[in-house]
């Protein structure tokens, strides 16, 4: 069987409305159910009707069709025999439990659980992203402005607002996933204050959710530091201050 025979198949046998592969496609959902019930050959199928089921079919979000299945399959062992040969190769996600595992994930087709065979996150939105930046763009600002001040001034000012506090991964997992990925595996925003673990790596995890605290915290500093002249410490030290009080 090629892969759009593969693909039909695979249309066919599952339990996917045919009123949903109709719109999504313009073909007859009334002559979708003919093909499912075998009234008609799909394998006689015009070939551009053909296609556009195929294209549907493979292009689904979060679900693999057979042909997507067994080319994963194939390259997960191609993978599985270069860790053998090559047993100190790094090969990102997989290990050889991880490859056992999601070749028995896609053998049996087990949906529920191709998370785990990708290994990836969920995207993330751009407001989501964005807002992150945001919030670490203005805690790097806050911290050099903050280390211009005097020792006096200094010691009048709170040292944890410089400090940013992460994210609740139980009430806040995309902002906290995302977060993580922008601060430690992109390795953005290295001269911001973290607060750090007992093996000194940087913690952006947060007991209390924080969404709300940095929206609050982001307006005052619209409004308070932004547009501050960075040449006077004096004006600084209010403007810190009055963002981190009001």
């Amino acid at each position: 069987m090629n892969k759009i025979e593969i693909s039909l198949q695979d249309l066919f046998e599952s339990d996917v409305s045919l009123e949903t592969v109709g719109l999504k496609t313009g073909v007859s959902s009334v002559l979708l159910d003919e093909y499912r019930r075998g009234l008609k050959s799909w394998r006689k199928m015009p070939l551009d009707v053909a296609l556009r089921l195929t294209d549907y079919w493979n292009s689904r979000e979060d679900v693999l069709s057979k042909y997507q299945r067994v080319i994963l399959m194939n390259q997960l062992t191609l993978i599985q025999s270069f860790r053998k040969m090559c047993p100190d190769a790094k090969c990102g996600y997989y290990d050889d439990s991880g490859i056992e595992s999601a070749l028995g994930v896609l053998d049996s087709g087990l949906e529920g659980m191709y998370d785990d065979v990708y290994g990836l996150s969920d995207s993330v939105s751009e407001s989501v992203s964005g807002f992150i930046i945001d919030v670490l763009s203005m805690y790097n600002d806050v911290g050099w402005r903050y280390g211009n001040l005097s020792e006096i001034q200094k010691e009048n000012l709170n040292p944890a607002w410089i400090v940013f506090g992460g994210f609740s991964r139980e009430f806040e997992r995309r902002h906290y996933e995302a977060c993580n990925s922008i601060v430690n595996r992109l390795d953005m925003f290295p001269t911001v204050s973290y607060k750090t673990d007992e093996a000194g790596n940087r913690n952006l995890l947060s007991e209390t959710e924080m969404v709300g605290y940095y929206r609050r915290l982001l307006r005052n500093y619209e409004c308070c530091l932004k547009n501050v002249d960075d040449a006077s410490n004096d004006v600084t030290f209010s403007a810190l201050r009055k963002m981190f009080e009001r």
